[in-house]
């Protein structure tokens, strides 16, 4: 009989631990349900906050790929303005280079007026002496022209004068001769 005593006592044991635990879930349950009512406002408006956050969060998720697309393009535009003013240092220099260039050819320039200025004064000098030597050599032309006219004049008058005086010596020679002959002539005559 022990046996049965022992399988009635756990089936005691055991319909009431079951029903002690209905009335145990009986008894949360109603408080569950009562914690559960009394919480639904607090649930809801949690609820309600965590769609506000969601709400939020989308609205900043979609700010945030705004500022990402802005901040793609800032950069697109950076690297744009970066590689123009690249373009434009590299212009600057080459600018740079040309008016290095420009003011030494500026400064060749300026020597070559002042050589052609100095050449030209020379030339303007050399123009004036030479003029001033045509005019001597003019002069000293006349001076032999005249000279030359004067002695011909003079070797005229000398070589007119000359024969004349050779044609009177000549006469008188030829009267004193031919006077000589002519007592000659006489004496043998005689």
């Amino acid at each position: 009989m022990d046996l049965k005593h022992a399988i009635v006592f756990f089936s005691g044991v055991l319909a009431g631990g079951l029903i002690a635990w209905l009335a145990a879930a009986l008894a949360l349950k109603g408080r569950f349900s009562k914690v559960v009512a009394e919480n639904r406002a607090e649930i809801a408006r949690l609820e309600e906050g965590i769609q506000g956050k969601t709400k939020e969060l989308e609205e900043k998720d979609n700010r945030t790929a705004r500022l990402q697309d802005a901040l793609n393009v800032a950069e697109a535009t950076i690297l744009k303005v970066s590689e123009e003013r690249s373009a434009a240092n590299a212009k600057l220099e080459h600018m740079g280079r040309i008016q290095r260039f420009l003011d030494e050819k500026t400064q060749e320039a300026k020597g070559l007026e002042a050589t052609i200025s100095a050449l030209k004064e020379k030339q303007v000098a050399m123009e004036t002496v030479l003029e001033k030597e045509r005019a001597a050599m003019a002069e000293k032309l006349q001076l032999l022209e005249k000279a030359e006219a004067r002695f011909s004049d003079t070797f005229q008058a000398l070589s007119a004068k000359a024969l004349r005086n050779s044609q009177e010596s000549f006469l008188e020679l030829a009267k004193v001769t031919l006077a000589d002959k002519g007592a000659c002539y006489d004496r043998d005559v005689e």
